[in-house]
């Protein structure tokens, strides 16, 4: 049943990512990072973990995505979408750079899973573009 329900929940993460104002996603991104800490035998199948790897490419592509944009936008002088751009990014990137930072310190505290090469990648984008206070190093200073 677990696994039924997780695989449903990263479908429909999946759906929510290709939409473009990706309203749902902080909801589904917490319980996608609740099942995959909290739920340890998911990890143990094949699936689950192509599931997990592929989840993270979606969110990083996602992400990526929403920054070309706005570059293109920039590029091209489009004042008109920026701003409504750098909003939707402020909001989609703010939670998924906030909810990253929690996922990725408290997968490297598990046992049963590992960072994959697309959260690394995200964790990355998410310390390249976001604010610096989702690195846990300068957290410490803010607490």
């Amino acid at each position: 049943k677990s696994l039924n329900s997780y695989e449903s929940l990263c479908k429909e993460m999946q759906q929510v990512l290709a939409t473009e104002s990706k309203t749902c996603f902080q909801g589904l991104f917490v319980n996608y990072c609740a099942f995959i800490i909290n739920v340890p035998f998911l990890m143990t199948s094949k699936d689950s973990k192509k599931l997990y790897s592929l989840t993270n490419q979606l969110i990083f592509e996602a992400v990526t995505k929403e920054i070309t944009e706005l570059k293109e936008m920039l590029l091209l002088f489009d004042f008109s979408n920026i701003k409504l751009k750098i909003e939707h990014l402020r909001s989609f990137g703010g939670v998924v750079a906030d909810q990253c930072a929690l996922f990725y310190e408290n997968i490297k505290g598990c046992t049963h899973i590992n960072t994959d090469k697309w959260l690394n990648n995200l964790w990355q984008l998410c310390l390249k573009y976001f604010i610096f206070s989702y690195d846990p190093n300068v957290m410490k200073h803010y607490a």
